[in-house]
């Protein structure tokens, strides 16, 4: 049932993740009237079909089919959209096609993208929206590849900085195509813009971070049936955190590792039940054990957060954190019976999953609750199985 309520609530939560998108400023153009607002930006691969919209200073939000505007920006984005007339050759039907803006100026270059891969369109300054010319396919074992659009851009886009044997080796791919297009625009000193340079940029992020656990463990041993106890365990730790918040989806999705330190002291009984082969009968032995240690872990995770507003946002990681034993007490077994005492080392390093929810307030102070429902630290001669809820704070160093 747990199980079944964790793996709920992580959907749910990832569902709202990545539904999450801010309005930014931005404007639409309607009926060729520019009409400035604040626009749900959702990082779109593809031609949007619909734009939510709202002004500034207003709550209600406006859904709108984006084939009602003639185009729409977000400010410093690469999300320019415009919606262009264009007849394919061949006497094809024309169609209405909305595409995104690479480069603007005096030669301006679209991509389009779809389900069978990107194309990309042109117009040069007799304002006629073209298709860049290229076709691939397999024969046999070889990849056969038509560059009708390097005849194009020689011709439409006459300039010194374009030649012949430059666009010999030019590849239809959207990042040599801008170079070329940029080129052109400033061998013809004409004022452009290239809508490719606004990037989502990757960020580092550093924590520290301190809190504490809530430890239990039910152990079995080597023996036909055994029980062990133990007690919650509260140690304080401390911890270095280091994020990478990657360049995608608005930048929700970042990964992260770091280091935590905790000192550890797990007591209990252990209660084994041992068939005797000769007899046929049980010897049950009575132990009561401790044992203390420091731990050294190594978290590795993904994160995925949730802005609420610029102020507050929440945030879900996954991941596993490999536990280094960095020194440790000898395990101590004493018999309820003759206080026999054996004293040796069982403790072993481990790899264990986790699961996180956290908040943070201005990207600067957060909290977070991070669960541990698999083995943490292995027991030679025990198999524990153990479940751990870390409370931690977090500060940004920067």
């Amino acid at each position: 049932m747990n199980k079944h309520l964790l793996s709920l609530c992580l959907s749910f939560l990832f569902t709202m993740v990545w539904a999450q998108h801010e309005f930014q400023p931005g404007y639409v153009v309607k009926n060729g009237q520019r009409i400035d607002c604040l626009i749900k930006n959702e990082g779109w691969f593809r031609a949007p079909e619909v734009i939510s919209y709202k002004f500034e200073n207003q709550d209600k939000i406006n859904m709108a089919p984006a084939n009602e505007f003639d185009g729409f920006y977000i400010e410093d984005t690469k999300y320019k959209y415009v919606s262009r007339h264009f007849q394919p050759l061949y006497n094809k039907p024309a169609t209405d096609m909305y595409l995104l803006v690479l480069v603007e100026g005096k030669a301006s270059l679209y991509q389009f993208n779809s389900a069978s891969g990107e194309k990309y369109y042109y117009e040069a300054e007799d304002g006629k929206l073209k298709e860049l010319q290229y076709k691939s396919k397999i024969e046999g074992s070889k990849l056969r590849e038509e560059f009708g659009f390097r005849g194009q851009i020689f011709q439409d886009l006459e300039c010194k900085d374009i030649t012949k044997s430059m666009l010999q080796s030019l590849e239809y791919q959207k990042k040599k195509l801008v170079n070329v297009f940029n080129t052109y625009n400033e061998c013809s000193n004409a004022e452009y813009t290239d809508y490719t340079k606004f990037k989502n940029k990757g960020d580092f992020n550093l924590y520290l971070m301190a809190g504490t656990s809530l430890f239990t463990t039910s152990t079995s041993a080597k023996g036909n049936e055994t029980e062990v106890s133990a007690p919650s365990n509260i140690p304080l730790m401390g911890a270095l955190e280091i994020e990478y918040t990657l360049p995608i989806n608005n930048n929700k999705f970042s990964v992260f590792t770091g280091v935590s330190y905790s000192q550890n002291k797990v007591e209990g009984t252990l209660k084994s039940k041992v068939k005797v082969p000769s007899t046929g009968l049980y010897l049950t032995n009575n132990y009561d054990y401790d044992v203390a240690y420091d731990l050294l872990s190594i978290p590795v995770g993904v994160r995925l957060s949730m802005f609420v507003d610029p102020n507050h946002s929440f945030y879900i990681n996954p991941g596993f954190t490999y536990n280094f034993i960095m020194s440790e007490e000898e395990f101590n077994f004493a018999h309820f019976d003759n206080n026999e005492t054996k004293n040796s080392s069982y403790l072993d390093h481990g790899i264990g999953f986790f699961a996180g929810i956290g908040y943070r307030f201005k990207s600067k102070f957060g909290a977070e609750i991070r669960y541990t429902p698999a083995n943490v630290v292995y027991i030679r001669e025990l198999k524990p199985s153990s479940n751990a809820v870390v409370v931690m704070l977090s500060y940004k160093i920067f």
